[in-house]
C-alpha cells in the first residue's frame, strides 16, 4: 500500500497534497451574478437585473439597491470600504453607492473619448481602468472630470488575438486582467504589460493575502502572485461553487447560486 501511494505521488504530485474543506454552516441568499466582500465583512450580491443586496457577516440582508434601469452588472467592487462600484457593460455606464447602498453617482462613458468598454475596475487612486475593445487599448479614466488621463495602445504590447476580458482588478499596484482564452494578463500601475500567466479563471477571481483565489468545479485554487506557488483545496462535491473568499481564522466563505456557506 505504501508503494502504491508513493507511485501515485510521483505520477500526480498534487493528488495527495490537496487539503479538504468541509461545510460547517450555511444559509440561503438571493440569486446573483456578481459578488464582493468589503473590509468590514459585509457581503454584496448583484443579480441579473442589476439589483444589489448587502448582507451582514451572518448572511442577513441589511440594504437593497434598485437601479434606475434593468441591466446586468458585469463588475461589482466593494474593496474601497465606503464606496461600492458597479459597471454595466450593456449601457456603457457605472454607478457608485455608499455603504448603505444609496446612489452617489451615476454616469455613462463619453463616446468621443471611449468606444466600447468591455471591462472596468477601480484603481488605487480612485480613477477607473477601462479595457476599450473598440480601439484595443487600456485607458485610465477620471469620472469627476470625465476625461481619459492615460491611454496604452495594446497592439504594441500584445499579440493580435481575441481577448474576451470578463474580469479585471488592480491589486498591490498591478492590474490583473482575466480573459476567457488568453490566460491572466498582468500590467503595472502605468498600464505597461508585464506578463501573461497561463491560467484560466472561470469563476469570480478573489485577490487577497498576496494571492489569487478561484474555483474550478470542486477545487479551490490558490496562486501566490510573487512566487507563483500554487495550492489546492478540495471542496464538497455536493455543491456547484461560484466563489470562495478567505476569512480570518483559517475559515472560508463560499458561494453557490443560492447559498452562502462557511467552510473550514
Amino acid at each position: 500500500m505504501a508503494r502504491i501511494a508513493f507511485l501515485l505521488m510521483l505520477l500526480w504530485p498534487g493528488a495527495l497534497r490537496a487539503q479538504v474543506l468541509t461545510v460547517i454552516k450555511k444559509t440561503g441568499i438571493p440569486a446573483f451574478v456578481q459578488s464582493a466582500i468589503d473590509k468590514r465583512g459585509f457581503i454584496y450580491l448583484a443579480n441579473a437585473e442589476g439589483v444589489v443586496y448587502q448582507l451582514d457577516s451572518l448572511g442577513r440582508e441589511t440594504f437593497v439597491y434598485a437601479p434606475r434601469r434593468v441591466a446586468e452588472v458585469h463588475r461589482l467592487e466593494a474593496k474601497m470600504g465606503l464606496r461600492i462600484f458597479i459597471f454595466y457593460r450593456e449601457w456603457q455606464g457605472f454607478a457608485f453607492l455608499d455603504r448603505f447602498l444609496n446612489e452617489t453617482g451615476y454616469y455613462t462613458f463619453p463616446s468621443e473619448q471611449i468606444g466600447f468598454v468591455q471591462m472596468a475596475t477601480v484603481s488605487a487612486d480612485n480613477l477607473l481602468w477601462l479595457w476599450d475593445s473598440s480601439d484595443f487599448s487600456l485607458k485610465k479614466y477620471n469620472p469627476q472630470t470625465q476625461q481619459v488621463v492615460l491611454q496604452t495602445p495594446l497592439d504594441l504590447q500584445l499579440a493580435a488575438e481575441d481577448y474576451e476580458v470578463w474580469a479585471m482588478e488592480e491589486y498591490q499596484n498591478r492590474l490583473f486582467v482575466c480573459t476567457r482564452t488568453q490566460g491572466l494578463l498582468v500590467f503595472d500601475n502605468l498600464g505597461n504589460f508585464e506578463q501573461k500567466l497561463a491560467i484560466q479563471v472561470p469563476n469570480v477571481p478573489v485577490f487577497a493575502q498576496d494571492q489569487l483565489f478561484w474555483v474550478e468545479e470542486q477545487v479551490l485554487h490558490l496562486l501566490h502572485l510573487y512566487s507563483l506557488k500554487r495550492q489546492q483545496f478540495s471542496l464538497p462535491a455536493t455543491y456547484t461553487w461560484r466563489a470562495v473568499f478567505p476569512r480570518p481564522g483559517a475559515e472560508w466563505l463560499g458561494f453557490t447560486a443560492t447559498e452562502l456557506l462557511w467552510l473550514k
